[in-house]
């Protein structure tokens, strides 16, 4: 399968993304894929005999930084230019400071960071001279809202174009929500994970942290393809061994 081919040709695929015209998606997809890897080492290497809660807050976790790459080739795909991963890297991380800094303002915390000191000062002079308005700061979180997993879940349902196929088969997209959804309280530690991991029989729980681990192989092999049919587009070579190793168990290539 092209995972294989993937692995194999790992640093010539590296070398064409940071060679890529579409700069911002092509350092999402490797930025996500070196994060999801990350991940999915850890999680193929718990203990699955008897140490195996942090399997189910990891695999949550790396769902979302699928679903979230998954939206960014996609629109990068419908309006065929950079600018959603563009918006992420920029707007979205502006948003992410200012999140902080109101935070920390909040519970009369001091910023660490010697960046969002100056940022605050920043902010708080401009706003004073009414050159900062709220306004602003709701575009921002507009632009950081698209990145949210029920508004992804949203687009996917209500405005992908009829003729644009995700490639990932309508039910495994189910799937991955279904799984994001349920495993929520394993990220918080709340009550419906203590319901699910301690007074669930031994063998159901076991067998779903070992689903787990599956699941995060099945993540790798998308995130691989995302990237492959990307540079597809400017790599005859990728393009070539793309035709030829489609995943047909996760993808709908109609």
């Amino acid at each position: 399968m092209y995972n294989d081919y993937f692995i194999k040709n790992e640093k010539y695929i590296n070398q064409a993304l940071d060679k890529s015209k579409n700069v911002f998606t092509a350092k999402a997809l490797k930025r996500f894929y070196v994060k999801n890897l990350s991940i999915a080492n850890v999680i193929q290497n718990i203990d699955y005999t008897s140490d195996y809660y942090a399997c189910f807050i990891l695999i949550r976790s790396q769902i979302e930084h699928l679903i979230v790459v998954f939206y960014i080739w996609l629109k990068f795909r419908i309006d065929e230019n950079d600018l959603t991963a563009k918006r992420y890297y920029q707007d979205y991380l502006i948003q992410e400071i200012i999140k902080r800094i109101n935070y920390s303002k909040g519970n009369n915390i001091t910023p660490s960071s010697k960046i969002a000191q100056l940022l605050s000062l920043i902010i708080d002079g401009l706003k004073s001279k009414g050159l900062l308005e709220q306004k602003h700061f709701d575009k921002l979180n507009q632009t950081k809202n698209q990145f949210d997993i029920r508004q992804i879940s949203e687009f996917l349902d209500k405005e992908l174009p009829k003729d644009m196929t995700p490639f990932l088969k309508p039910k495994r997209l189910k799937e991955l929500l279904e799984h994001y959804n349920y495993l929520s309280t394993f990220i918080h530690g709340g009550p419906s994970a203590d319901l699910s991991f301690f007074e669930s029989e031994d063998d159901k729980i076991k067998s779903a942290a070992i689903e787990c681990k599956d699941w995060s192989s099945k993540i790798l092999t998308l995130h691989q393809f995302y990237i492959m049919y990307f540079l597809a587009h400017e790599d005859e070579k990728i393009k070539d061994a793309l035709n030829n190793e489609i995943d047909k168990d996760l993808l709908d290539t109609k």
